[in-house]
Formats: structure tokens, sequence, C-alpha cells
């Protein structure tokens, strides 16, 4: 088995996302699918979500602060 590379930053699973959103999988999923959240497909079924997508789509939804 081959090691991670230190300089690839690590993917996150629609599980983790989801718990850093405090959300649900499914709602993560929607995300996705209305292409408001960058993934990546590895494989025919599994996904994962980069890190920098996430933040992007936090920076996006954040709305002006009063």
């Amino acid at each position: 088995m081959s090691k991670a590379r230190d300089d690839v930053p690590p993917l996150l699973t629609v599980e983790e996302v989801a718990e850093i959103l405090v959300v649900s999988t499914r709602h993560v999923r929607r995300l996705m699918q209305a292409g408001k959240l960058a993934f990546h497909r590895v494989g025919i079924r599994a996904v994962r979500i980069s890190p920098e997508a996430l933040d992007k789509y936090l920076k996006a939804t954040r709305g002006p602060r009063t």
C-alpha cells in the first residue's frame, strides 16, 4: 500500500461534511446535485469533497454580517 502524500490535502466524505455543517447527509448530497458544493467522484459510487470546496461553499453562503 502507498502512503498518503504530505502535500495532498485529505478529502472529506459526505458524512464528515454533514457533521461539520450540522446537517443530514441527504442535504449534503442535494447541495452536490444542485452544483452548490463541488465534489470528486472516487470509483463508481463514492464521492469526496475537498476542504477548499467546503470553504468556498461556506464563503458563498454566508450573508453580510449585521
